[in-house]
């Protein structure tokens, strides 16, 4: 067991030397100590900007809330429907609680890992070589993280569910914008040749384009700050519903009771809510002071655990029984008031651009472990890169190429595939429970 304390004190240095209790860990340290004085040393001025581009605990705290609240909530009403009021916001709770032991559980070992690898910042024989090692020994991806614990497969393995699972999300995020902000070209009845999925989809590639270049977390803080406001605005019009159906609301007796056939779906969608473990490594490797991060992160859980449970909750109370994924296009399709169809559009449209405003966060896992392998196998994205006139990317191996591949293939996927839902419900019982739930215990 790994504990709090282990992570804040340096080990002693005969500590790695004479134990031989510890020995296929040291060797594993040895190697990793090796590769990050290697890596250290091969662009000092990239260290330097990476320095520059650190967020504060203010915006890990808007990075982590918005990664963990997205379209997933609005599927929660229909989660609580099945598990009745009981057990529905037990289970949320409970999700909340076993996905952020997971979270901290990789945080801890990272840190575990740098405190164990200081004796390589001891063995450096300048303050260049000292300063580089400590940089990169903070910036441990969740694969290298597997690689310490079980070797170079289980790296591959990380990796692979990691960038499934981010890009799967990517793609359904395209494919909820879409859908729902062709809902309301439709309500409005607007006659255009781009009033289709595919006519919605490409209008929003290029803002997601825009927004995927942003080069790195910290100068994403606005747009993390923007779409949780948005979403924030999704929930008030959705709160003027309920206000307004409050008097019409089921009785007691007539709310939803526990469906045992529908408990596993159930769990599924709150689980989906909560597959933000990917996203931890990133944001708290690019926090300027990591001792500030437990409690921007328990602050950011508390906060979503919160949100989560009450929102579903007063939705089934008001509304009742919730038979649809969403519970805006539930009330779309049983309320008939122009008053409450307007706001519903407000909610719907907010939702999406919210959704929009995430795309870039979700992707930048991705980015950080595809960058390295792109980049040995292309030198294009080297010249885009340096012809690009924003701010310069700071990720070892990034590139405007890979941010465009990216994007593009997450496109073509929601344009080509007719049930993205299924491929990515797939993708995601595979990849997601794997990142999300099974490595983190075994690590």
């Amino acid at each position: 067991m790994i504990t709090e304390s282990t992570t804040l004190l340096p080990p002693q240095r005969h500590s790695v030397e004479d134990s031989e209790d510890h020995a296929p860990i040291h060797a594993s340290l040895d190697r990793f100590g090796d590769a990050l004085l290697e890596v250290s040393q091969q662009d000092p001025s990239g260290r330097d900007s990476a320095a520059e581009a650190k967020s504060s605990t203010w915006a890990t705290f808007v990075h982590l809330l918005k990664g963990y609240m997205g379209a997933g909530c609005l599927s929660l009403p229909w989660a609580v429907t099945q598990l009745g009021m009981v057990w529905g916001p037990v289970a949320i709770v409970s999700v909340s609680v076993w996905s952020s032991y997971n979270c901290w559980s990789i945080v801890r070992i990272k840190r575990y890992i740098e405190a164990r690898t200081n004796y390589k910042v001891e063995e450096a024989e300048t303050a260049s070589e000292i300063s580089s090692a400590r940089s990169v020994a903070t910036s441990l991806t969740y694969p290298e993280v597997g690689d310490w614990a079980y070797g170079v497969h289980f790296q591959t393995f990380v990796a692979l569910c990691v960038c499934t699972q981010q890009l799967a999300i990517c793609t359904v995020f395209f494919s909820f914008v879409g859908e729902n902000l062709l809902a309301v070209g439709q309500w409005l009845e607007i006659d255009s040749i781009w009033i289709t999925h595919v006519g919605v989809l490409t209008m929003t590639f290029p803002f997601i384009m825009i927004l995927s270049l942003i080069p790195n977390l910290k100068l994403l803080t606005p747009a993390m700050a923007t779409g949780t406001m948005l979403l924030l605005v999704s929930f008030a019009a959705i709160a003027v519903v309920i206000v307004q159906e409050w008097p019409h609301r089921p009785s007691f007796e007539d709310l939803p009771s526990f469906k045992p056939a529908q408990a596993p779906l159930a769990v599924s969608a709150i689980l989906y809510s909560y597959e933000g473990i990917n996203l931890i490594l990133p944001v708290e490797s690019n926090m300027q002071d990591g001792r500030g991060f437990q409690a921007a992160f328990m602050a950011a859980m508390v906060s979503v655990a919160l949100i989560l449970v009450c929102f579903s909750g007063i939705c089934v109370v008001t509304f009742g029984n919730i038979t649809s994924g969403s519970v805006t296009a539930y009330l779309l399709d049983t309320l008939d008031d122009d008053s409450q169809m307007w706001w519903l559009m407000i909610a719907n449209s907010a939702v999406s651009l919210s959704v929009l405003l995430t795309y870039p966060l979700q992707l930048f896992p991705a980015l950080e472990l595809l960058g390295p392998i792109f980049s040995r196998c292309s030198s294009m994205g080297e010249v885009a890169s340096a012809l690009f006139l924003g701010p310069k990317l700071t990720m070892p191996g990034d590139s405007i190429q890979l941010r465009v591949s990216l994007v593009f293939m997450t496109y073509l996927v929601a344009v080509v595939v007719p049930n993205v839902q299924a491929l990515i419900s797939l993708a995601g019982a595979v990849a997601g429970s794997s990142s999300a739930l099974l490595i983190p215990p075994i690590s």
